[in-house]
């Protein structure tokens, strides 16, 4: 069973150190250590009791693989500005802030290439116990853009972290307009098992109204 979560008690915190070295930031506590760059504000390692848990990211990302319906609408034709707009953003300066003892804020902002005047803002909220709080959001421009697919952020897990748990819709694939016979659950299986293989490749194991998701070790490790 899933456990409550209390109200974080900021005094049970160990301290967070903090040290810039070059265009590498680093942050470290008792249990991990933490490195982001300082030109692009992406996370270049992150491990916790030893072990690393991330590999790429989180990079700024608007698009999504197309389904079917999309492509009758012509998404990748009409919405393809947005394929490479999280790609080619040009972030600037990151900048760091010790909140507390406990508490480091890293923020980086950063220009759209097809909208200049449209700002990308990216925060990093590191505590003491290695938690790493990430929020990101996009203010528009005067560009007149075409809807976007969608806003969030891309990152790759080691390959170990094969077993999904998350609170949502399932216990298959569900989209915006194809959720109605998808429970609102607690639903768990292997990464692989979230693929579908449709005839022509396209969007696959998408997730709708999740609350949380978890990612462990086929050996139920850490997660």
């Amino acid at each position: 069973p899933v456990q409550p979560v209390g109200a974080l008690d900021p005094s049970l915190l160990p301290q967070v150190e903090m040290e810039t070295r070059g265009d590498r930031i680093l942050v470290a506590g008792p249990e991990f250590g933490l490195e982001i760059s300082g030109a692009t504000g992406e996370i270049q390692a992150y491990a916790h009791g030893g072990e690393e848990l991330i590999l790429t990211g989180p990079r700024p990302n608007f698009w999504r693989a197309p389904t079917d319906n999309d492509y009758g609408g012509r998404w990748q034709d009409r919405l393809g500005v947005w394929k490479d707009a999280g790609p080619g953003i040009v972030m600037g300066p990151v900048e760091v802030t010790r909140l507390a003892p406990y508490a480091v804020r890293i923020e980086a902002q950063g220009a759209l290439a097809a909208d200049a005047e449209a700002r990308y803002d990216l925060t990093y909220t590191v505590l003491g116990n290695g938690d790493v709080m990430v929020e990101s959001s996009l203010t528009a421009g005067s560009e007149d853009l075409p809807r976007m697919p969608r806003f969030g952020m891309r990152m790759e897990l080691p390959r170990a972290f094969d077993n999904l748990r998350w609170f949502g819709r399932g216990p298959h694939e569900s989209h915006w307009d194809r959720k109605a016979g998808t429970p609102v659950m607690t639903f768990e299986g292997l990464v692989a098992d979230q693929y579908h293989p449709y005839v022509r490749p396209q969007e696959s194991g998408n997730k709708t109204d999740v609350r949380w998701m978890t990612f462990r070790r086929g050996s139920g490790g850490p997660g």
